[in-house]
C-alpha cells in the first residue's frame, strides 16, 4: 500500500495502520491516543466520518474514489469496465510540482481521448477486420500503441507528414509502398483528403482511413476529392466542425518528419524537427495513454467484450460527445506555441 502512494505522489514519509473492519466498529478510533490524527479522510460516511467525528477526531468525506464525470458518461453507454479502467488510471497518477501546471491536460487525455481511441478501435476491428494496419505518425502515435494492446491484430507504427508527401512526392510513395502492402490499411487522425489526392491513392493502389475527415472545411481553393480508396470512421458534416486539439492530444513524442533520404533500394532514413510541445506536456499527453496500456493485461477481455455488446449507432454518439467535448475545451492556451506553429505549417503547404 505504501508503493501505490509513494508511486502516486506522495513524498512524506509517514506510518501505515492496516485494520480490518475496525473503523465500522469504532475499535480503531478509540485505540488512537488523543490528538494524534490531525484529519480523517474517507469515503464511507458512517465509518470515516461519524464515528472518529464521535472520538473527537476530525474526519471528511472524500469521493475521489467514486466515478468522475467522464467515467459516470461512459458507464452509462455500458462501458463499465473502461471507466475502472479510467479510475484506475486517475487514481494512480501524482503530479509533482513541475508538471502539476499541465494537469488539465492529462485530464483531457485520459477522460476524452482515452475512450475516444478505443472506440474508434473497436470501429476498425469492425470494419476492416481481415486488414493490416499502418497507424501514421505524428498523430497516430498513442493511438497504434494502444489497439497493439488491448487488440490482436497486426499494426505498425509509421512517421508521414503533410511536407514531405508535398515536397517529395515520388519518394513518400516509394516509402508508403515499401511499408504496407495490399492487405495494409494506412490511418491517420484527421483530413481534409488534399494530402491523399496529391498522391493519387486510386493509382498508387492505396487504401487511408481517418478517424475524423473534414469534408466541411478545407485548405486547398476547391474541396479534395481523395477517391474511392479514402474513408473516415466520422465526418465533420455529421459530428461538427473540429479543430486542431484532436490533433494535438494524439501528438508523437518526437517532430514532424520533414525529409525522406533513401541512402539503399528500401533503406529510408527520415530527418525530424524539433517536437513543438515541452516534455512536460508530452508527458501530460502520453502517461494516460500508456498507463492505460500497462493495465492491458487486466482489462482487455472483459472491456473487449463490452465493447463488442454494443451497438454502432451508440458508439458513434459516444464518440461524437467525446470529440465536441475535447474541440470545446479550453486547454488550447496551453498550446499556444503549437496552435500558431501548425497554423503556419499549413499556410506553407497550400497548393499555389
Amino acid at each position: 500500500i505504501l508503493q501505490l502512494l509513494y508511486y502516486a505522489g506522495l513524498e512524506k514519509k509517514v506510518a501505515l495502520y492496516q485494520s480490518n473492519g475496525d473503523k465500522a466498529s469504532s475499535k480503531v478510533w478509540q485505540e488512537f491516543p488523543s490528538g494524534l490524527i490531525r484529519q480523517h479522510l474517507g469515503d464511507n460516511w458512517m465509518s470515516d466520518v461519524q464515528n472518529p467525528r464521535q472520538h473527537g477526531i476530525s474526519a471528511e468525506l472524500t469521493t475521489l474514489s467514486s466515478f468522475a464525470p467522464q467515467e459516470s458518461f461512459v458507464d452509462r453507454f455500458g462501458l463499465h469496465y473502461l471507466a475502472l479502467l479510467m479510475r484506475e488510471v486517475r487514481l494512480k497518477q501524482g503530479f509533482t510540482a513541475q508538471r502539476r501546471e499541465n494537469e488539465e491536460i492529462y485530464r483531457l487525455s485520459l477522460s476524452l481521448n482515452l475512450p475516444l481511441l478505443l472506440v474508434a478501435s473497436e470501429f476498425l476491428r469492425r470494419q476492416h477486420p481481415s486488414k493490416a494496419y499502418v497507424f501514421l505518425g505524428r498523430d497516430c502515435y498513442l493511438w497504434q500503441k494502444l489497439y497493439s494492446c488491448f487488440y490482436d491484430q497486426d499494426s505498425t507504427y509509421l512517421p508521414f507528414s503533410r511536407k514531405v508527401a508535398y515536397n517529395q512526392k515520388e519518394l513518400s510513395l516509394q516509402y508508403l509502398k515499401s511499408n504496407s502492402d495490399a492487405h495494409s490499411l494506412l490511418i491517420d487522425i484527421c483530413s481534409t483528403g488534399a494530402t491523399w489526392q496529391w498522391l493519387n491513392l486510386d493509382e498508387n493502389q492505396l487504401d487511408v482511413l481517418v478517424l475524423v475527415g473534414i469534408d466541411t472545411d478545407f485548405y486547398t481553393k476547391a474541396k479534395p476529392t481523395p477517391g474511392n480508396r479514402f474513408s473516415s470512421l466520422f465526418q465533420t458534416s455529421a459530428i461538427g466542425q473540429v479543430g486542431l486539439m484532436i490533433e494535438l492530444m494524439n501528438c508523437a513524442n518526437h517532430g514532424h518528419l520533414s525529409a525522406l533520404q533513401q541512402p539503399l533500394p528500401g533503406l529510408f532514413v527520415g530527418e525530424y524537427s524539433q517536437p513543438e510541445l515541452s516534455e512536460d506536456q508530452i508527458h501530460a499527453v502520453h502517461t494516460p495513454i500508456l498507463e492505460a496500456c500497462s493495465l492491458s493485461g487486466i482489462y482487455r477481455t472483459p472491456l473487449l467484450a463490452e465493447l463488442r455488446q454494443i451497438d454502432s449507432s451508440l458508439l458513434t454518439l459516444m464518440a461524437t460527445k467525446l470529440i465536441r467535448l475535447m474541440e470545446q475545451n479550453k486547454a488550447e492556451q496551453a498550446f499556444k506555441r503549437l496552435l500558431s506553429h501548425s497554423n503556419d505549417y499549413i499556410q506553407q503547404l497550400k497548393p499555389s
